[in-house]
């Protein structure tokens, strides 16, 4: 669909020379794997505070932070060997994250005031940011 973050992480795929059926086609990094399933499991075993701390604090306003800096590493890159990188999928993360990150705090807002519930956000937050975490230790790994 035009406009969404599938659509413009294609244009990026198509503006390197990666096609589709090449990424598809390449298996996935064990640490990609290991922080998807992390993520895509609490989001159904919840319980839902835990849940939503993971989304709203330990997902959209970390990725706030994370696409910011994507982006002008991309935007550096443009400018200093001039590959033509389209920047939409990057951009876009910039600017929905936020607005993301709030519609999930107000869904949190009233765990917040419980003891219990709180802690329970707290636990989601922590533990996608060590998935996350492992996942980017994992890639440092790969690369170095």
């Amino acid at each position: 669909e035009q406009g969404s973050h599938s659509r413009y992480f294609l244009d990026v795929t198509d503006s390197l020379g990666i096609s589709l059926a090449e990424l598809v086609a390449h298996e996935q990094f064990q640490e990609t794997v290991a922080f998807t399933e992390v993520r895509v499991q609490i989001a159904r075993q919840g319980p839902f505070a835990k849940a939503v701390g993971a989304l709203a604090l330990g997902n959209e306003y970390a990725n706030s932070f994370i696409f910011r800096k994507y982006l002008r590493g991309v935007e550096q890159i443009r400018e200093r060997i001039g590959v033509a990188i389209d920047t939409g999928y990057f951009e876009a993360h910039v600017r929905d994250e936020i607005p993301d990150y709030e519609r999930f705090l107000g869904m949190a807002v009233p765990y917040l005031k419980k003891q219990d519930t709180a802690k329970m956000i707290e636990e989601g937050t922590r533990t996608i940011m060590d998935a996350r975490a492992r996942w980017y230790d994992g890639l440092v790994r790969r690369l170095f």
